[in-house]
């Protein structure tokens, strides 16, 4: 491509394709982010970016396997993938007898405070690490039958 074009050549496209869909979210998560006025900030626009960052963390963890090193951040690519990082659980049949098979996953909660908003994202994707990999960790600890 020559740079007074703006369109792509088909094999051009291609390979730009090949490159994103790696980044494009692969996985399915239920994320639900909780900022309330009180805990957060009264300005919505302080509690949707302290939402977005911690998002953000979660993603460059699961997708990149970012990691903090020093100041700034590294990406591990054996560490890439929710796999790794996400808890997944029982394939269901969903609906009537369909035919499809649906994953009955788990839902992530969490409740966002004022910290997020001036915490340094590697420091900040450190602890979002080490909370999915806590969780991860727990859900394969075999629960104890009940004494019923």
């Amino acid at each position: 491509t020559s740079p007074l074009t703006p369109f792509l050549t088909p094999s051009a496209l291609r390979a730009r394709q090949t490159m994103l869909s790696r980044y494009r979210a692969p996985y399915r998560m239920d994320l639900t982010i909780m900022a309330g006025k009180k805990k957060v900030h009264k300005s919505a626009v302080v509690r949707e970016r302290c939402k977005r960052r911690l998002r953000e963390a979660i993603r460059l963890v699961v997708l990149r396997g970012a990691r903090k090193e020093g100041g700034g951040m590294k990406f591990e690519e054996a560490e890439e993938g929710a796999g790794r990082w996400l808890v997944r659980g029982e394939r269901v049949r969903v609906g009537g007898g369909g035919p499809g098979l649906t994953e009955a996953g788990y839902g992530y909660i969490a409740t966002a405070t004022l910290e997020l908003y001036r915490h340094p994202l590697p420091s900040l994707v450190d602890h979002v690490r080490k909370a999915l990999m806590s969780l991860k960790v727990c859900s394969q600890i075999p629960l104890r039958p009940s004494r019923d």
